[in-house]
């Protein structure tokens, strides 16, 4: 019981960290991306290249970690 309350712990964490950036940003998935003012590069087919990042909260040995990556 208390390992599903540590779990929902970090659920939350993880859904009030994302809440700003979705806000921001476009969310595609667990990832958030802007369409890059000034900067137009056609891929062909409607595709366009955008820049982003991916965000989440991860519990380490002493503390928690914000993990953000580009992509």
């Amino acid at each position: 019981m208390k390992d599903l309350i540590i779990i929902n712990d970090f659920q939350a964490l993880d859904v009030v960290m994302r809440h700003l950036p979705s806000m921001t940003y476009t969310p595609v998935g667990r990832s958030f991306f802007s369409s890059p003012d000034g900067y137009y590069h056609p891929l062909g087919g409607g595709r366009e290249v955008w820049f982003g990042f991916h965000q989440s909260v991860r519990p380490s040995q002493w503390k928690m970690m914000l993990n953000i990556d580009g992509v």
